[in-house]
């Protein structure tokens, strides 16, 4: 039984710091073969890419330079000598997938458009993304994603706090915030987000679902996608405590949850390709989610995985 290796964003972009281009192709061409000879094999998780490649659409963007590079390094660690890559679903996909048995792959033409961007870059040094036809559109993409988790979690903090105003959470009233903090310990609304996420599965195929079918799919939908549905639970308890909804104040970054929710869920099947998935983070709260959730630990720090696959610096 093999693994199969999901580095999240910042993986890459720690991998590759300070590193030219032409240096991160040696070394991943040397992490490649370390994990051929051990039975590994790299998958990308689809929102590491779009994710990357956002922050290439502006060269003032501070992260530009990190991202670029990163960004071919996701792209060397999961190509094919055939051309294509390896690309795990996004939990749209995933629910359908279980719930239905219909598959979809929303974005893979957007992938296969921003690997293409880095394979210009490995070729011409002096490639500028940010000038790049398909920039318009992954911006769209990614404002549009990040706005319907937003109203997702407006909907799931109304539920919690009927008082909510859609800024202020238990405004006046700390015993009451208590007392939600209390049920969010204990796991209360893990069945809610379950809930939503049938719902939305649903309404995208224009399909009608009862009550008591809700109810089981819901539990199903817990029942393995645990890690990531736990892991949203503990943005909503953070939510909670800090008193109001700022998924984007600079002392706290709730926006970044979005995507290590997306990159958990990636992960989140048992087996994949009858490979036993590894997520690769430094991220601690995603480390000690996965270690909580699994039997067996499911997910290296990016030294521990290094020295695990036998590369030494």
């Amino acid at each position: 039984m093999g693994y199969l290796i999901v580095f999240d964003t910042n993986a890459y972009r720690q991998l590759t710091y300070k590193k030219s281009i032409g240096e991160t192709e040696e070394l991943l061409n040397k992490i490649k073969k370390l994990e051929q000879n051990i039975g590994y094999r790299a998958y990308s998780s689809p929102f590491v890419p779009i994710e990357l490649a956002y922050h290439l659409c502006d060269k003032k963007d501070p992260a530009f330079n990190s991202c670029r590079t990163a960004l071919v390094a996701n792209y060397l660690h999961t190509n094919q000598f055939n051309g294509s890559f390896r690309m795990l679903a996004d939990k749209e996909s995933l629910i359908a997938a279980y719930l239905f048995d219909v598959k979809q792959s929303p974005h893979l033409d957007l992938i296969r458009v921003i690997f293409k961007m880095a394979v210009d870059i490995i070729n011409d040094n002096t490639f500028d993304p940010s000038i790049n036809f398909i920039c318009p559109k992954l911006i769209e993409v990614v404002e549009e994603t990040e706005k319907i988790f937003l109203e997702t979690v407006k909907v799931t903090l109304k539920i919690i706090d009927p008082e909510f105003d859609g800024t202020n959470l238990f405004k006046d009233n700390k015993n009451k915030r208590r007392k939600a903090l209390r049920d969010l310990q204990k796991l209360k609304y893990v069945h809610i987000i379950a809930q939503n996420l049938v719902k939305k599965a649903h309404l995208s195929l224009n399909r009608e679902i009862d009550q008591d079918e809700l109810n089981h799919m819901s539990r199903e939908i817990f029942r393995i996608f645990k890690a990531p549905i736990i892991l949203y639970h503990r943005l909503l308890y953070k939510l909670v405590m800090s008193g109001s909804l700022n998924l984007h104040s600079k002392g706290g970054k709730w926006g970044n949850w979005y995507w290590d929710i997306e990159h958990n869920f990636s992960i989140a099947n048992s087996f994949i390709d009858y490979r036993i998935p590894i997520m690769v983070t430094d991220d601690k709260q995603i480390v000690k989610n996965l270690k909580n959730v699994y039997k067996k630990a499911r997910v290296y720090v990016l030294k521990d995985y290094l020295d695990v696959i036998g590369h030494s610096n």
